[in-house]
C-alpha cells in the first residue's frame, strides 16, 4: 500500500464512524469470531471470569491494546470486559463519574472491551452514549496516530 492508499484508506474509516455502532450481522460476528479464535486461539475468551475479572489471560489483552478498537467490531472487543464493567453495566445508577480526557496510551484490551460493553450494553442510558463517545473519541486518536505514521513514510 502506497502512502495515498494509506490515506484514502484513513480517510474512508473517517467518514464511516457513524457507522461504528451499527449493529453488525449476527452471522458476520460469528465469522469474524471464527476467523479471530483460529488465527490467535490466545484469543478465547473464558467461560467465565477467571480469578483476576478477566475472561481471558492479560498478556493477550496487553498485546492487543488499543488496536482492538479498530480491529473489530464493539459487539466483539465487548467480550474482553473485565468483571466490575459486567456487574457495573446491570446497574441502571452506575454512571461514570469522571471520564477526563481519554488517552491510547497506557490503555489495553480491557480498557477497549470495558468501553465497547458499556457502549452497547449499559442499563444507564448516559453511561451507554459516554462510552460509545469515549470509544469513537479513541478511534479517532488511532487513526490520526496511522495519518502521521503514513504521511512519514513520504
Amino acid at each position: 500500500m502506497n502512502t495515498i492508499d494509506g490515506l484514502q484508506k484513513i480517510k474512508e474509516l473517517r467518514d464511516n464512524l457513524g457507522d461504528y455502532f451499527a449493529k453488525a450481522d449476527a452471522k458476520l460476528l460469528k465469522n469474524i469470531r471464527e476467523e479471530l479464535y483460529k488465527t490467535l486461539p490466545e484469543a478465547v475468551p473464558y467461560s467465565d471470569f477467571d480469578k483476576y475479572g478477566l475472561k481471558v489471560n492479560i498478556d493477550f489483552l496487553s498485546a492487543v491494546g488499543v488496536s482492538m478498537a479498530v480491529m473489530l467490531p464493539p459487539e466483539i472487543s465487548a467480550d474482553y470486559c473485565d468483571i466490575v464493567t459486567y456487574e457495573n453495566a446491570q446497574d441502571e445508577n452506575y454512571e461514570v463519574k469522571n471520564w477526563g480526557p481519554l488517552h491510547i496510551q497506557g490503555m489495553n484490551g480491557t480498557s477497549i472491551g470495558n468501553l465497547a460493553y458499556l457502549s452497547l450494553y449499559a442499563k444507564n442510558e448516559t453511561t451507554k452514549q459516554q462510552s460509545r463517545s469515549a470509544l469513537i473519541s479513541i478511534v479517532i486518536q488511532l487513526l490520526d496516530l496511522a495519518e502521521k505514521e503514513v504521511k512519514k513514510l513520504n
